[in-house]
């Protein structure tokens, strides 16, 4: 394998022949690592952000509603979500209301939480479990792909 050092010279960049008595050697090897190092460190400090909702949501103790998780998720709002969660059979929806599949409660993904509304009546609201969020993370970022 050969590079080209600052000077334009043909140099040899294979370990097994490396000069390191070559200052010019050395301060190519050198600058390639620290432009590596500092790339990384920019993937890092870009990533970051992510890794922390990530672990927020991965040791949450509560459940999340849809709204939310649209929220979390990015999208654009929770029609969209419930779109698609109803287009990849995680929820069906009956009698206007978007009920997840048995299956998916099986799952541990989702849960139905009865919330009481203001004029007396039981609502049934879907919610997702911090497994569901995590796992619907990865769908949602496998269909993008």
């Amino acid at each position: 394998m050969t590079a080209h050092n600052m000077a334009g010279e043909t140099v040899n960049s294979n370990p097994d022949h490396l000069n390191l008595d070559d200052p010019s050697m050395l301060r190519e090897l050198l600058l390639r690592y620290a432009n590596r190092v500092q790339k990384t460190e920019d993937q890092l400090t870009r990533a970051l952000p992510k890794a922390e909702a990530y672990d927020q949501i991965i040791h949450a103790t509560g459940y999340i509603s849809v709204d939310e998780a649209a929220k979390m998720l990015e999208m654009k709002n929770a029609r969209n979500l419930y779109r698609w969660l109803r287009a990849n059979m995680w929820v069906d929806k009956r009698v206007e209301i978007n009920t997840p599949r048995q299956e998916i409660i099986e799952l541990g993904l989702m849960v139905i939480r009865l919330a009481n509304l203001p004029n007396g009546r039981i609502y049934a609201q879907p919610m997702f479990t911090p497994i569901g969020i995590d796992a619907l993370r990865k769908e949602l970022a496998h269909t993008k792909s």
